[in-house]
């Protein structure tokens, strides 16, 4: 039975490095998504408010049928905004990495080779949290954009 060989130390933390860096690098191309939603929404945000401005001065409600219309584009535009307002609002969840009490705790107490590891692994996890993050303010955009769709 062949035993297990593992690569030395310096190769170990070497490739930690290299996958640090590009784990970071993939945050930070999720934080400038997050950060276009948070555009997109604000603008679909005023958007409404200001076509529904311009709109609700023009209309008339001087029959049954334009009132009960008007009712449900209203409720629709709503919709739309709580919609936008979601994606926009912060949320706890999105993560650039290790906590830094955590990691200076761990660079007092380990390795090189054992800090970056835990580094991958934080960083990884961040990761994934960030992508679940950005799918729910994706999804809340989406809704209010083919809300607004639906309203038009």
């Amino acid at each position: 039975m062949a035993q297990a060989t593992y690569p030395p130390d310096a190769e170990v933390v070497a490739s930690a490095e290299a996958a640090i860096g590009e784990i970071r690098g993939q945050i930070d191309h999720q934080s400038t998504d997050a950060a276009a939603l948070d555009t997109k929404a604000a603008a679909l945000f005023t958007l409404v408010v200001a076509g529904a401005g311009l709109v609700a001065s023009r209309v008339h409600l001087d029959g049954l049928d334009r009132v009960v219309l008007g009712a449900i584009t209203f409720l629709v535009l709503l919709w739309v905004l709580w919609c936008a307002a979601q994606s926009i609002r912060p949320r706890d969840g999105f993560s650039y990495g290790a906590d830094a009490r955590s990691l200076v705790e761990l660079v007092d107490r380990h390795s090189h080779k054992e800090v970056a590891l835990a580094m991958c692994d934080s960083l990884r996890d961040a990761r994934e949290r960030n992508k679940t993050f950005l799918e729910r303010k994706q999804q809340w955009y989406l809704w209010g954009l083919r809300s607004l769709f639906v309203a038009v």
